[in-house]
């Protein structure tokens, strides 16, 4: 590992690298792509399907959110209102209120996603199917059986078990 990359040199990571407002920046990106595969993995076992269930699950999941970041930055962190405000003012770079948006869609965004998979695999697999079909050029044979039939009874004089 590279001890002279300005990483390293800090105990504050990247922020000290690229600034804690571009930081926080970047944090709206990569958090809104983890929310959206979230979504994507448990829509199915969260088990919301009509749109007023899936806007219900992501205004949820948006009330958390905030609530979290308003208690913990205040309580916690100590952070002044005018500093937990300035990552919601869009005039001046804060880009929380997408990553909100993102999250109030994102049950919707992957419930869609899924369907549109589903549609895929299940077209996939029809089209598999009936290229097995056509391109089986060997003419069907039944199963062989899994042991020898039993001697005729015409067959009784002549044939020995092999003892």
């Amino acid at each position: 590992m590279c001890r002279d990359h300005p990483w390293h040199s800090s105990s504050d990571g990247p922020r000290a690298y690229v600034g804690e407002f571009r930081s926080n920046q970047i944090g709206v990106f990569t958090g809104s792509a983890i929310i959206l595969v979230i979504a994507y993995f448990t829509i199915r076992w969260i088990g919301a399907k009509r749109t007023l269930e899936l806007l219900t699950v992501g205004f949820t999941w948006l009330v958390l959110t905030m609530a979290f970041e308003v208690l913990f930055g205040r309580f916690v962190m100590g952070l002044s209102w005018e500093r937990l405000g300035a990552d919601y003012n869009l005039l001046n770079g804060g880009l929380m209120p997408l990553g909100l948006m993102v999250m109030l869609f994102s049950p919707m965004v992957a419930a869609k996603l899924r369907a549109k998979g589903s549609e895929f695999t299940r077209y996939l697999a029809k089209q598999m199917t009936c290229f097995r079909r056509t391109s089986t050029q060997q003419p069907h044979h039944p199963p062989l059986p899994q042991r020898l039939p039993a001697p005729l009874a015409s067959d009784r004089d002549t044939w020995s078990p092999g003892v």
